[in-house]
């Protein structure tokens, strides 16, 4: 297992609605930073979570950015994130997805990608996985 990225955010501004038959809708600006092997660089601006309240108890997240930095071979490259996640769950386990103009990054889409919110005292961390696939 390789830790691709490890994102530090930022949070900015938030808004929300709510609709007693329709549930509630979050929106979450934020940007951020990571270092890790693989890559180093920050969230751009327009970074958002959009987390949809559908019961008092369950919250989808979808967040959306792009951070633009430098890969592991040292080259300048933006990634787009698009990670997914129904919460509560016991493992704080996302579905992220990524896109890439970085041919080193581009490298580890063959693997399986996971992610986890990571709730640490200074903050929160998004940290996406890669695993090889197991070959048959």
């Amino acid at each position: 297992m390789k830790e691709l990225f490890t994102i530090f955010i930022a949070i900015g501004a938030t808004w929300h609605v709510e609709n007693p038959t329709q549930g509630g809708v979050t929106m979450i600006n934020f940007e951020g930073h990571c270092k890790t092997e693989y890559f180093e660089g920050k969230v751009l601006q327009g970074g958002v979570d959009t987390q949809r309240h559908f019961r008092p108890d369950s919250t989808l997240l979808s967040a959306r950015y792009m951070m633009e930095g430098v890969d592991g071979m040292g080259k300048p490259c933006k990634v787009y994130i698009d990670n997914q996640a129904i919460l509560p769950n016991p493992t704080n386990r996302t579905t992220p997805k990524f896109i890439t103009d970085s041919e080193y990054l581009s490298s580890f889409q063959k693997d399986s990608i996971w992610g986890k919110l990571d709730f640490r005292q200074d903050g929160l961390y998004i940290q996406v996985f890669a695993e090889p696939r197991e070959q048959k």
